[in-house]
């Protein structure tokens, strides 16, 4: 998953990841990138969604989004889903981001396929995937994980460590089978980051 090459195939399908976060996790840097030609865009965005002042922030996209060039809403979360993707090592050719689908508000940001399905699941659909940036309310987080119940295990990222401990109260209120971490997706999550696990499902 390392290098520059790694780097430039995995941008294919994940679209968009804040410039911090890929030079911390492919190894590579900036100058490296520029070199390459790969689509840098610096804006600035408020961090949490709806929170905070806008701070400037540099971001890797592929030729799609740099074309398109969606709300600033739409890039938060794809690069939260990548963020989440990279942490937990999911690879990229296993992983579908559609954290930019309208109206879908009880699938997944991402989806991680397995190359062998558990026999224990059956026919579950591969692991859940969901990034909050600060915008959920208690009942959109609850709804969220009764409802990725159906898939293998689910993963969330939150924006801080406070909306991580937040999903995580929740989870443990449902008993639900999760992972939550906290995922800034601007920058490399720090050493200490917050992790919850609980799982009788898989192994990672």
């Amino acid at each position: 998953m390392s290098g520059l090459g790694g780097l430039v195939r995995d941008l294919e399908r994940d679209r968009v990841v804040a410039l911090p976060v890929a030079m911390h996790y492919y190894g590579v840097t900036r100058r490296e990138i520029v070199a390459e030609g790969m689509n840098l865009i610096t804006m600035r965005m408020q961090l949490v969604a709806r929170q905070g002042r806008h701070e400037r922030v540099t971001l890797l996209v592929n030729d799609d989004i740099a074309s398109a060039r969606p709300s600033a809403n739409v890039l938060r979360h794809l690069a939260g889903t990548v963020a989440i993707r990279l942490l937990i090592k999911a690879p990229a050719a296993r992983f579908e981001n559609t954290a930019d689908r309208a109206l879908a508000r009880l699938v997944p940001d991402g989806l991680w396929l397995y190359d062998n399905p558990d026999p224990e699941v059956g026919d579950a659909p591969g692991s859940a995937v969901e990034y909050d940036a600060g915008s959920y309310s208690a009942q959109q987080i609850g709804e969220k994980l009764m409802a990725f119940e159906s898939y293998k295990y689910q993963f969330w990222g939150g924006v801080s460590r406070a909306r991580a401990e937040f999903i995580t109260s929740l989870a443990k209120m449902g008993g639900i089978h999760c992972a939550v971490f906290e995922v800034p997706w601007w920058e490399p999550p720090p050493e200490d980051y917050y992790q919850y696990r609980f799982t009788s499902k898989v192994h990672f």
